[in-house]
Protein backbone atom coordinates (compact mmCIF):
# COMPACT_ATOMS: atom_id res chain seq x y z
CA UNK A 1 0.00 0.00 0.00
CA UNK A 2 2.71 2.35 0.61
CA UNK A 3 3.97 2.01 -2.95
CA UNK A 4 1.00 2.38 -4.08
CA UNK A 5 0.56 6.07 -2.13
CA UNK A 6 3.97 6.87 -3.03
CA UNK A 7 3.41 6.40 -6.73
CA UNK A 8 0.34 8.89 -6.84
CA UNK A 9 2.21 11.20 -4.51
CA UNK A 10 0.38 10.86 -1.84
CA UNK A 11 1.77 11.44 1.94
CA UNK A 12 0.64 11.18 5.27
CA UNK A 13 1.69 12.46 8.41
CA UNK A 14 0.16 11.53 11.81
CA UNK A 15 -0.35 14.89 14.58
CA UNK A 16 1.23 13.91 18.07
CA UNK A 17 -0.40 15.38 20.87
CA UNK A 18 1.54 15.24 24.21
CA UNK A 19 -0.27 14.26 27.11
CA UNK A 20 -3.84 13.20 27.23
CA UNK A 21 -6.28 13.47 24.88
CA UNK A 22 -8.41 16.93 24.78
CA UNK A 23 -11.59 14.94 26.19
CA UNK A 24 -9.72 13.02 28.99
CA UNK A 25 -11.78 10.28 28.91
CA UNK A 26 -10.21 6.36 27.97
CA UNK A 27 -11.65 4.79 24.94
CA UNK A 28 -9.56 1.98 23.13
CA UNK A 29 -7.44 3.01 20.17
CA UNK A 30 -8.36 1.43 16.82
CA UNK A 31 -9.83 2.84 13.94
CA UNK A 32 -12.97 1.23 12.93
CA UNK A 33 -14.09 1.13 9.10
CA UNK A 34 -17.51 0.19 7.70
CA UNK A 35 -17.63 0.36 4.30
CA UNK A 36 -16.33 3.93 3.61
CA UNK A 37 -17.43 5.31 7.19
CA UNK A 38 -14.44 5.39 9.87
CA UNK A 39 -15.47 6.18 13.37
CA UNK A 40 -13.30 5.63 16.54
CA UNK A 41 -10.66 7.83 15.35
CA UNK A 42 -8.28 9.07 17.97
CA UNK A 43 -4.88 9.92 16.13
CA UNK A 44 -5.63 12.35 13.44
CA UNK A 45 -3.83 12.96 10.94
CA UNK A 46 -2.96 14.58 7.78
CA UNK A 47 -2.69 13.17 4.33
CA UNK A 48 -1.45 15.40 1.51
CA UNK A 49 -2.40 14.49 -2.17
CA UNK A 50 0.02 16.36 -4.64
CA UNK A 51 -1.50 16.98 -8.37
CA UNK A 52 1.03 15.43 -11.67
CA UNK A 53 3.25 18.41 -11.56
CA UNK A 54 2.20 19.47 -14.94
CA UNK A 55 -1.16 19.80 -13.90
CA UNK A 56 0.02 22.06 -10.93
CA UNK A 57 -1.85 25.22 -10.26
CA UNK A 58 0.16 25.79 -6.83
CA UNK A 59 -3.22 26.05 -5.29
CA UNK A 60 -3.99 24.12 -2.01
CA UNK A 61 -7.46 23.20 -0.27
CA UNK A 62 -8.13 21.68 2.88
CA UNK A 63 -10.51 18.80 3.06
CA UNK A 64 -12.64 17.28 5.90
CA UNK A 65 -15.05 14.82 5.89
CA UNK A 66 -18.26 15.35 7.13
CA UNK A 67 -19.66 12.48 9.70
CA UNK A 68 -21.93 14.46 12.29
CA UNK A 69 -19.15 14.12 15.04
CA UNK A 70 -20.17 10.71 14.94
CA UNK A 71 -17.68 9.29 11.89
CA UNK A 72 -16.20 10.68 8.71
CA UNK A 73 -17.58 9.97 5.46
CA UNK A 74 -13.73 8.74 4.36
CA UNK A 75 -14.29 7.86 0.74
CA UNK A 76 -17.30 10.18 -1.00
CA UNK A 77 -16.24 13.30 1.56
CA UNK A 78 -12.54 12.67 1.55
CA UNK A 79 -10.70 10.55 -0.70
CA UNK A 80 -13.45 10.95 -3.70
CA UNK A 81 -13.17 14.89 -3.39
CA UNK A 82 -9.31 15.01 -3.19
CA UNK A 83 -8.98 12.96 -6.45
CA UNK A 84 -11.26 15.60 -8.39
CA UNK A 85 -9.06 18.67 -6.88
CA UNK A 86 -5.89 17.17 -8.06
CA UNK A 87 -7.78 16.42 -11.16
CA UNK A 88 -7.95 20.34 -11.74
CA UNK A 89 -4.32 20.38 -10.38
CA UNK A 90 -5.20 21.32 -6.97
CA UNK A 91 -2.28 20.54 -4.31
CA UNK A 92 -5.25 18.59 -1.10
CA UNK A 93 -4.21 18.04 2.36
CA UNK A 94 -7.30 15.41 3.90
CA UNK A 95 -7.57 16.01 7.43
CA UNK A 96 -8.21 12.66 9.60
CA UNK A 97 -9.64 14.29 12.65
CA UNK A 98 -10.93 13.07 16.21
CA UNK A 99 -14.19 11.66 16.23
CA UNK A 100 -15.75 9.15 19.25
CA UNK A 101 -16.80 5.78 18.42
CA UNK A 102 -20.09 6.77 21.07
CA UNK A 103 -21.19 9.34 19.20
CA UNK A 104 -21.54 11.72 22.48
CA UNK A 105 -19.69 15.31 22.74
CA UNK A 106 -17.49 15.19 25.66
CA UNK A 107 -18.89 16.01 28.71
Amino acid sequence: MLARLQELNVHSCVIRQPGNRPDHRQRPYGLRQAGDRVTNVSQPSLTVYSPDPAKDTHAAALVFPGGSYIRLSWSVEGTEVCDWLNSLGMTCILVKYRVPEDGHYPR
